[in-house]
């Protein structure tokens, strides 16, 4: 995994923080979906989590970061992330 990109996005999202609350919604520049049994089983995992990079938006974070399609993000600004939603 791309840890270096992951902790960059974090501190990309702190530095954006201002701009989210102007506008009351943060903005990474992807789209993701949970990730499947079979993908966590694929990774040597338990049990599915996080969010599956699924399409990488053009001149957002994400992309500075250096996410790509496939990348799995667990964490984001040391909160855990379950699902999508979550």
């Amino acid at each position: 995994m791309r840890i270096f990109a992951l902790l960059f996005l974090g501190l990309m999202l702190a530095a954006g923080l201002a701009r989210a609350q102007e506008t009351d919604s943060g903005w990474l520049g992807v789209e993701v979906k949970d990730l499947t049994k079979e993908e966590a089983d694929a990774l040597g995992w338990e049990a599915p989590r996080g969010a599956k990079v699924v399409k990488q938006g053009l001149g957002g974070p994400a992309e500075a970061a250096g996410l790509q399609s496939g990348d799995v993000l667990v964490t984001l600004d040391g909160v855990e992330i379950e699902n999508v939603k979550a």
